[in-house]
């Protein structure tokens, strides 16, 4: 396995209390891997998409709990006016991945995305999560295969998470009793 970290981060001068984050090009020394974990940000990393282009097809793509802490809101290249909340945030960066991975991923290979919000309890929550997703792979030629859920427990201590609202779920996170990952898998014909 070989992981790349490539973000260098500065205080930004556009405006008060925001960032702004440059990515060094792609270098890998030994291509001899059978995992590449490479740090990126499918918004503003023209050199990672050049690198992904350049690749041989991929089996799979995966986008899980790509966060939406808030301070991601200062970032320079954050779009107020389409991404006013961290559920929109989340959407668009999914948005994005389905389609890189409609034109990266070999036939037959899968996207999996992982999410995570309240616990889905009926049918209708389920089909409404399967819908949504199939909305946003619509666009491509994915198709949405498989959901699945599994409940957990938030931790104690260190950063929590945003969980994802929905037409069926639109509690804040902090009303919850219990949380849950949201498994959704896709393939490429």
């Amino acid at each position: 396995m070989v992981r790349v970290q490539r973000e260098i981060i500065s205080i930004s001068t556009k405006k008060e209390s925001s960032y702004s984050i440059d990515y060094s090009e792609v270098s890998l020394n030994d291509t001899d891997f059978d995992v590449l974990l490479l740090e990126g940000d499918i918004y503003n990393d023209p050199r990672l998409m050049d690198f992904l282009m350049q690749q041989s097809k991929f089996d799979s793509v995966v986008c899980w709990l790509m966060g939406t802490h808030y301070s991601r809101g200062h970032n320079d290249v954050i779009d107020h006016t389409s991404m006013p909340t961290p559920l929109h945030y989340r959407i668009h960066i999914q948005n994005r991945v389905y389609e890189l991975a409609d034109v990266i991923l070999r036939s037959g290979g899968v996207l999996h995305i992982v999410d995570r919000g309240q616990p889905l309890t009926t049918a209708e929550m389920i089909a409404d999560l399967k819908a949504s997703h199939e909305d946003q792979a619509s666009v491509t030629s994915l198709d949405v295969r498989d959901i699945e859920t599994r409940e957990y427990s938030e931790p104690t201590s260190g950063v929590g998470m945003c969980a994802t609202i929905t037409e069926h779920n639109k509690s804040s996170p902090k009303d919850f009793k219990n949380l849950c990952f949201y498994s959704i898998l896709s393939s490429k014909p």
